[in-house]
């Protein structure tokens, strides 16, 4: 296979649309939101996306709606897997972060030994905060198992990331102030006010209105 210098992984399809209008060069965006369900490990083997398949969209006939969302990372796996170097366009959001953390654990464990850049963004404002952090593989794969096979803390080594799996993990507790919120006023305001609410609370979460529907249906 003929290695291809550079391939950016972007955060999503909206970041990804945007910045092929500005720079050229090969784009593929990682449409997961690992912060929803337990992620299996390794990433996307057969197991893996059934398991994302059944979060997701609690339907296994709806495995092709997951596969088209993830096509172009997944058809792209080896050209990325042999590329020589990586440029990570993700924000520095909970969100983000879980998910960056799942794809460095992917390259990780598929022994990638390019380079890796990560470019912190600004996603409402499709601004690059930070750009070329050098990052270097070697601890995630324990920090990815530990987080969704025990729920517990294991450090990557990477400051940021650290800082969402430990912000991921307040949110898993009953007594985070979310849950303390919604359940508060679940009974006391209207649906769509209570998500706007939440939606304003959660800016550095990164959370989505389906995640937090999600939320506020488990405590109805």
């Amino acid at each position: 296979m003929n290695k291809k210098k550079r391939i950016n992984i972007t955060s999503g399809e909206s970041f990804n649309e945007y910045i092929k209008t500005k720079i050229n060069g090969i784009f593929v965006p990682f449409n997961e939101a690992l912060m929803e369900g337990k992620p299996l490990f390794p990433l996307f083997d057969e197991t893996f996306i059934n398991e994302r398949v059944m979060t997701h969209y609690n339907d296994l006939s709806k495995k092709d709606e997951y596969v088209k969302k993830m096509e172009i990372f997944i058809k792209n796996k080896e050209l990325i897997l042999n590329s020589e170097e990586l440029i990570l366009w993700f924000g520095e959001d909970t969100f983000c972060l879980i998910n960056l953390l799942g794809l460095l654990t992917f390259l990780e464990n598929n022994s990638y030994h390019g380079k890796l850049l990560y470019n912190i963004l600004d996603e409402e404002k499709f601004i690059v905060k930070k750009e070329g952090i050098s990052i270097e593989l070697g601890n995630f794969t324990n920090s990815y198992v530990s987080l969704f096979n025990e729920n517990v803390f294991v450090s990557t080594k990477n400051q940021l990331i650290d800082k969402g799996i430990k912000t991921y993990l307040e949110l898993q507790d009953e007594n985070h102030f979310l849950v303390q919120y919604i359940q508060e006023n679940i009974d006391k305001m209207e649906e769509h006010q209570l998500l706007i609410n939440l939606l304003n609370m959660t800016l550095e979460y990164g959370l989505s209105d389906v995640q937090l529907m999600k939320m506020i249906n488990k405590y109805r």
